[in-house]
C-alpha cells in the first residue's frame, strides 16, 4: 500500500532502512539468536501523507525473521475555513462538485473527509437572502497534503441598489427630494431623478419633499415613497 514517499523504517531503535516502494525489506544489521527484535515507522510517508501499520513487527527468534509486514493507507483530512460579514441566511457551499454545506456562523467544514494528495475546489452555489448578499470565496482550491485544510476564506457584502422615481407636474422651482433625511436631489422638472447613495438590501427607505417648488408654489405629494430595499432597485 505504499504510495508516498519518505517512509523510514528502523529495527531496535537504529538500522535505519528507507523504503521506496512495495516489496520485501531486509535491514542490514543482524540480531543475534534469542535476541529481541523490534521494527518500528521512524518516518511515515508523505506526498501522500500515509499512515504506516506494522505487524508481527516485535518478538525474540532462533532463526530469520521473515513475516514482519508493514501495512500503508492514505490519511485523509476536512477541508473548512472562515466566513465574514456573513448576515443573511441561505449560503451554500459545495466541494468538488458534491457535497453541500450551509454555514450560519463564522466558520465551516465539509464534513466528508478528503484523501491527501487530491484535488479540491470550493465553491458558492446558494448566496444569502434576508438581506441579500454576494459571497465569494479566496485560496478556494488546491491539493490535500498532510493537514486539515482551514485556509479558505468566504468574504461576503450586502447588496446594494438605487433608489429612484419619476416627478410629474412640476410648473415652479426649487423642489428637493431627499432620502432617509439625507441624499437630497435638486428636481429641476418633469421626469426620473436617482438618489446619488445606494441603499443596503435589508435597510428601509423613505423619499420626503425637503423643499416645495415655488413661482409658482406648489405642493408634492410622495407616492409609494417609503418601505423596505429587498433584492433589486426601487423605481
Amino acid at each position: 500500500g505504499l504510495l508516498g514517499s519518505g517512509l523510514v523504517l528502523r529495527n531496535n531503535g537504529g538500522n535505519d532502512l528507507a523504503i521506496t516502494a512495495d516489496g520485501a525489506f531486509t535491514f542490514s544489521a543482524a540480531v543475534v539468536s534469542g535476541t529481541p527484535f523490534a521494527v518500528s515507522v521512524r518516518t511515515p510517508p508523505s506526498n501522500p501523507s500515509q499512515t504506516c501499520t506494522v505487524n508481527g513487527g516485535s518478538g525474540s527468534r532462533a532463526s530469520a525473521v521473515t513475516n514482519v509486514s508493514i501495512e500503508c493507507v492514505v490519511n485523509s483530512f476536512t477541508v473548512g475555513g472562515g466566513i465574514s460579514n456573513l448576515r443573511g441566511t441561505g449560503l451554500a457551499l459545495q466541494i468538488n462538485g458534491g457535497e453541500i454545506v450551509s454555514p450560519s456562523g463564522s466558520n465551516f467544514v465539509f464534513p466528508t473527509a478528503i484523501p491527501s494528495g487530491r484535488a479540491y475546489s470550493v465553491v458558492v452555489t446558494g448566496q444569502p437572502t434576508n438581506p441579500h448578499q454576494t459571497c465569494s470565496p479566496s485560496a478556494a482550491g488546491g491539493t490535500v497534503t498532510n493537514a486539515n485544510v482551514t485556509s479558505i476564506s468566504v468574504a461576503c457584502v450586502t447588496n446594494t441598489y438605487t433608489v429612484s422615481g419619476t416627478v410629474t407636474g412640476v410648473l415652479g422651482s426649487g423642489l428637493v427630494l431627499r432620502n432617509n433625511a439625507g441624499n437630497p436631489v435638486v428636481v429641476t422638472g418633469d421626469g426620473p431623478f436617482t438618489f446619488p447613495d445606494r441603499s443596503a438590501s435589508g435597510d428601509g427607505y423613505f423619499v420626503s419633499a425637503f423643499s416645495h417648488p415655488t413661482n409658482p408654489a406648489q405642493e408634492c405629494a410622495i407616492v409609494d415613497g417609503r418601505g423596505t430595499v429587498v433584492s433589486s432597485p426601487i423605481t
